[in-house]
């Protein structure tokens, strides 16, 4: 910048992030339409479908679910997410299963006594 000044030169005046202003290169509507024509576009925006469920759908989630499926499983079938299944679960008032994967843990009797050692005074790591 300082032998800007001892030359007389000026900085080149740039738009934002671009060439050079007056540099001939101009982005116009024209251009951009064209662009967007050919499927470019600048900002697509993608957003997934809404589907409203029939009273079919609706009483297939719930004969499904109780004769044994997982919501995934349902939820797949019908092609909507497992949370919706839930939704359409709880208006009924139909119980929720409890999830497999958290009570496989059988309980032992050596696991059955950690919370009497600890609460006698044994830290945890010892109790376990």
């Amino acid at each position: 910048m300082k032998h800007l000044v001892e030359t007389g030169a000026t900085k080149p005046n740039r738009g934002r992030n671009g060439p050079p202003l007056g540099s001939g290169v101009v982005a116009t509507a024209a251009t951009r339409a064209s662009s967007e024509e050919a499927g470019r576009l600048s900002n697509p925006t993608v957003r997934p479908v809404q589907r409203r469920l029939g009273r079919p759908e609706i009483d297939t989630i719930i004969t499904n679910y109780q004769a044994g499926q997982t919501l995934r499983a349902v939820a797949k079938h019908l092609g909507v997410h497992h949370h919706t299944i839930a939704a359409h679960l709880q208006r009924p008032g139909i119980a929720r299963r409890p999830n497999q994967r958290q009570t496989t843990n059988v309980e032992t009797a050596e696991t059955a006594e950690t919370p009497r050692r600890y609460a006698a005074g044994d830290s945890l790591a010892a109790a376990r």
